[in-house]
Parts: structure tokens; C-alpha cells; sequence
């Protein structure tokens, strides 16, 4: 409708796209600033794409800034630890 997200609708989308492309969504701190996406926390580096890509789809979000540490696997890293299997898939959100 033409009108500017909500920095808090905002994140809030945000969050939800990342419990579809990260097995760790609570992993990833998300803020939103006038449509720019900052992320920051440890992803394992397999699911980095994903959820950029993600973010990325959210109706509103203009820019996203990186700050994620990547893992190749979850080691002694609390955050990483247990979690679900990702279920994003690109295509699927597009539709």
C-alpha cells in the first residue's frame, strides 16, 4: 500500500522467514532501522545463504547487514546446540 513498515512489524517478519531458513532461529539477534536489517549471533555457515536470502524476500526489508559468525558445525557453541531441521526452501517462499 505504499506505507513504511514498522521497525517492530518489521523485525517481527523477519523472525518468522528465519524459523523457516535456520535449524537456530533464536540464535540471531535481529533489529530493524527504517528497512534496513541488521542480523547478528551464530549460524552454522551451511544455512548462511538461506537465511540471507530469506531476510532478503520480507516484504519491506531494503538492505540487510551481515554480522553473523559462521560455523561449520555447532562444536561447543551453545547457541547451535539441538534446534530443528531447516525447512526453506527458495522456491517455496516465492509462491
Amino acid at each position: 500500500r505504499g506505507e513504511e513498515t514498522s521497525d517492530q512489524k518489521l523485525e517481527a517478519r523477519v523472525r518468522s522467514s528465519l524459523g523457516h531458513a535456520t535449524s537456530h532461529p533464536r540464535a540471531i539477534q535481529v533489529r530493524a532501522e527504517n528497512g534496513r536489517i541488521t542480523l547478528e549471533g551464530n549460524i552454522l555457515a551451511n544455512e548462511q545463504s538461506a537465511v540471507l536470502s530469506a531476510v532478503r524476500s520480507v516484504t519491506g526489508v531494503r538492505e540487510v547487514d551481515d554480522r553473523l559468525r559462521t560455523h561449520d558445525n555447532p562444536g561447543n557453541i551453545p547457541d547451535l546446540q539441538g534446534g530443528s531441521e531447516r525447512r526453506w526452501e527458495g522456491s517455496e517462499l516465492a509462491q
